[in-house]
């Protein structure tokens, strides 16, 4: 037969708490060499290891891939205002350090980083007439160094806004036009 366990009132509080709500100071310093120890070792394992980033032509071709099956004609907007004001949007907080608030590609940080950024707005931009191209240019990138921005996290919804944007809002006002060319050919967004 056992003998009975006799448990103090400071035991059976103990006993009744979690461990990780224990607050003894013993317990405290006897972790803090296991604590440094750990930290050292952490920072030592990530210092032995580089990031690599995916190779821009790999980044291209899986976005490439992903783009071949979207489809963007299944889009709606509950209007052409709507659209625009969604492509400003993200214009100015994923193209407008680059490409500049113009979209004139001549930015500092295009010139400190030597980053030959293309004007989206000169009347010879080759994109100038392709909703398609520029949904893709802005979806995929390219290898030259525009960032594959599917891969960074750019919805199907906000590629075709910012698109829409950089052709029917941007280039006209900065070209001094009335309306943007459409993709059907047509004279604006909304003709």
């Amino acid at each position: 037969s056992r003998a009975p366990i006799t448990v103090t009132p400071e035991e059976a509080q103990m006993r009744a708490t979690p461990f990780h709500r224990v607050r003894s100071p013993h317990f405290r310093t006897a972790l803090r060499p296991l604590a440094v120890l750990g930290t050292v070792l952490l920072l030592w394992g990530c210092s032995e290891h580089e990031f690599h980033p995916p190779d821009s032509q790999e980044r291209v071709a899986a976005a490439e891939t992903v783009f071949a099956e979207l489809r963007f004609d299944t889009l709606t907007w509950e209007s052409e205002d709507e659209r625009l004001f969604a492509g400003n949007l993200v214009y100015a907080t994923t193209c407008r350090r680059c490409h500049g608030s113009l979209g004139l590609g001549d930015t500092d940080y295009a010139r400190n980083r030597n980053l030959e950024i293309p004007s989206l707005v000169e009347p010879g931009w080759a994109l100038a007439d392709s909703l398609d191209g520029v949904r893709h240019r802005v979806f995929v990138g390219h290898e030259g160094g525009m960032p594959v921005f599917q891969l960074s996290g750019l919805s199907m919804v906000e590629v075709d806004a910012v698109s829409a944007y950089v052709l029917y809002q941007l280039r006209p006002d900065v070209l001094g036009q009335e309306d943007g060319a459409d993709a059907s050919g047509g004279s604006g967004p909304g003709s």
